[in-house]
């Protein structure tokens, strides 16, 4: 492999661990943003 495979690869990696984190995150803030959109709702009607 070349230098500049190895540096493609390296950010590729770190765009795939990037998206796996905000994922998660945004695993963790799933019920948070369903009860706000509820919130909103019954604040609308």
């Amino acid at each position: 492999m070349k230098k500049e495979d190895l540096i493609v690869v390296a950010q590729l990696l770190a765009a795939m661990k990037d998206i796996v984190e905000r994922l998660a995150v945004a695993e963790r803030n799933k019920d948070a943003v369903c009860y706000d959109r509820r919130a909103k709702k019954k604040y609308r009607y």
